[in-house]
């Protein structure tokens, strides 16, 4: 009996679409975890305060408004916060690119007339802070400990300077760096 060696092409189209019904399976499972996903960042986005601060005065009736804006209009509007009143007499830090932008500057002859004070560590024992003073004696560096009272704790701040030129404070704060000392550079107010 002779065999038929013809390709069929049913049976193939039998075997694709046995195949294919856990691809679609596998698409509605991917959807459906995308769409809960979406569904969880909706449900845990955070409020947006005015929005709701809007919603609520709308449902406050409008006599009680009047009153409430009565009594904000008699007290006069005290500050929230003390660092705008504070801000000003404290140090001014200047980040690295700054400095880096300055040294630049300085190279052109355009460099701001400013001193500067470098502070290679605060420490709450006077000890500490005069380990780092004479480590940094060592280096051939010559710094002094201040005392700055914060609140009801006082600091010993070890300080370099000060400085008048940008590129001199660079340069040290490189070197030290290179010993392990992480330092902050201040603008100087007299």
């Amino acid at each position: 009996m002779p065999k038929d060696y013809k390709y069929r092409a049913n049976q193939s189209d039998n075997k694709a679409s046995g195949i294919s019904w856990w691809k679609w399976l596998l698409v509605i499972i991917l959807v459906g975890l995308f769409a809960g996903f979406l569904y969880h960042l909706r449900s845990s986005a955070p409020v947006d305060e005015e929005a709701a601060s809007q919603a609520v005065a709308v449902s406050i009736k409008k006599p009680a408004v009047k009153t409430v804006a009565k009594k904000k209009a008699q007290e006069p509007e005290k500050p929230r916060y003390d660092f705008y009143t504070l801000l000003p007499e404290k140090d001014v830090v200047v980040p690295d690119y700054e400095i880096k932008t300055r040294v630049r500057e300085e190279r052109v002859g355009k460099a701001k007339s400013t001193q500067y004070i470098v502070q290679a560590g605060s420490f709450r024992n006077f000890t500490d802070a005069n380990d780092r003073k004479i480590k940094l004696a060592m280096m051939g560096i010559e710094s002094r400990v201040e005392k700055a009272k914060v609140g009801d704790v006082e600091w010993n701040r070890v300080r370099l300077g000060p400085f008048i030129r940008p590129s001199s404070v660079y340069g040290l704060k490189k070197r030290l760096k290179d010993n392990g000392i992480d330092v902050v550079v201040m603008e100087y107010k007299q």
